[in-house]
């Protein structure tokens, strides 16, 4: 092969927001690759192998441009725990055709944290791409959804193998911030990608953990940490849509905040979490310090207290059964929300009340009943059937224009979304 008509690319690489094209235009960037101003830019999945390039060539490549690979990407899990997931990057046409070319390549693999990812992919408004007659809207909702769930880890250490299988020299940056500062190895890559928004040490958060009884809800802590609970991701799953962002969020019976900080990370401006019970309250805010969070935790009855505020979501999950006045609640919930009022609560179905009747009928939940329980055995004061709330909703206040009712992923449980 006749080495003078071989170009040379050099590949910018990194996920969605990582910051390719802001070191593409930096000093940074010219020092590591010597490449001369004006260099192109292409942008890499509009890239076909047997075009004509120049002597010297720039290729902004998104690590995860293919939603197939994306999908491949999620942390799937055997039945011990472990991700098992392999990535098939052969599978994307983009890299298979800048293999295909007739160029030397180099890379620069820019490196981040998935908590500076997704602040940055919160803040941005239009998608980066040359050639667009007009701005393009930056799809926020799926880079939120493809950040928050991939195993960021796994990509960038299999990306890695990826380019020494093809012989492609690399270079590791940090571009947590502008200073660009060269990553010397792998296993300091890895550290860069597990930096987390906190101040507390792994030690200190293991000693909390150790300390402190965190019940009731699972809820993730920097470096691997959790506390022990109950998985509520199949029921944000079925409330949330893929981005709150912009939006507000109340949740009433918020326990440790589970709900709460979800909502954060989906990019809720502003979410406030409330409950009556001291010891949940407490755990709630030193789970709030531990993740640098920005949630609003008050301990209070909000039925009892003045507020004047609508947020565009409520919650109410899970807390309906165990109120005297119900109907007054839901009301008074109504006026709060200004797009949405979230509800999960126990049918007549709920084994709890069913233990409390001498004789029942699985065809009463077709009708709007209320189902009065015991507090003393049950530990509930009311269950209710779908119609029972959407009478109550719709009907006699016509306080929202429709609900949709949705198995909950607990046993004889409905969610309600009632729609402003």
């Amino acid at each position: 092969m006749d080495n003078k008509n071989i170009s040379l690319i050099w590949l910018i690489c990194g996920p969605s927001s990582a910051g390719k094209s802001t070191f593409i235009q930096s000093e940074k960037c010219k020092e590591i690759t010597s490449l001369p101003e004006n260099t192109p830019t292409i942008m890499a999945h509009t890239f076909q192998s047997n075009q004509v390039l120049n002597p010297e060539t720039i290729l902004h490549y998104n690590m995860l441009q293919s939603e197939t690979l994306w999908e491949k990407m999620i942390g799937i899990f055997s039945q011990n725990g472990r991700k098992k997931t392999e990535f098939d990057f052969e599978k994307i046409p983009s890299w298979t055709s800048i293999k295909r070319a007739r160029a030397d390549i180099k890379a620069v693999v820019l490196v981040c944290s998935r908590d500076t990812l997704l602040k940055r992919i919160k803040k941005r408004k239009f998608v980066e791409a040359k050639g667009l007659n007009k701005q393009k809207l930056y799809p926020k909702a799926k880079w939120i959804k493809m950040i928050s769930s991939v195993n960021l880890e796994l990509l960038y250490r299999q990306w890695c193998e990826e380019l020494k299988r093809n012989g492609i020299p690399f270079t590791l940056v940090n571009s947590e911030t502008d200073t660009y500062k060269v990553i010397e190895n792998e296993s300091e890559m890895l550290n860069v990608i597990k930096q987390e928004n906190t101040k507390y040490s792994k030690a200190k958060i293991k000693e909390i953990l150790k300390r402190k009884v965190f019940e009731y809800q699972r809820i993730e802590l920097p470096y691997g940490f959790y506390t022990k609970g109950a998985d509520r991701s199949d029921t944000r799953d079925t409330i949330f849509p893929d981005s709150l962002d912009g939006k507000s969020l109340l949740d009433i019976g918020c326990a440790l905040g589970y709900m709460c900080f979800e909502a954060e990370k989906l990019g809720a401006k502003k979410v406030v979490g409330y409950d009556l019970k001291k010891k949940r309250f407490e755990g709630a805010k030193i789970l709030k310090d531990i993740k640098g969070s920005d949630v609003e935790f008050h301990l209070g009855d909000i039925f009892t207290e003045t507020i004047e505020e609508q947020f565009d979501i409520v919650l109410f999950l899970n807390v309906i059964h165990h109120l005297p006045e119900p109907v007054s609640a839901l009301r008074k919930l109504s006026h709060l929300a200004r797009e949405k009022l979230i509800i999960e609560f126990p049918t007549i179905n709920d084994i709890k009340f069913k233990k409390t009747v001498s004789s029942f009928e699985r065809s009463w939940d077709e009708f709007p009943f209320i189902g009065v329980s015991e507090i003393n055995t049950a530990k509930q004061t009311f269950v209710f059937t779908p119609k029972a709330i959407e009478r109550i909703l719709m009907n006699h206040d016509k306080l929202f224009r429709k609900i949709d009712f949705l198995d909950s992923p607990m046993d004889d449980r409905k969610i309600a979304i009632c729609h402003k």
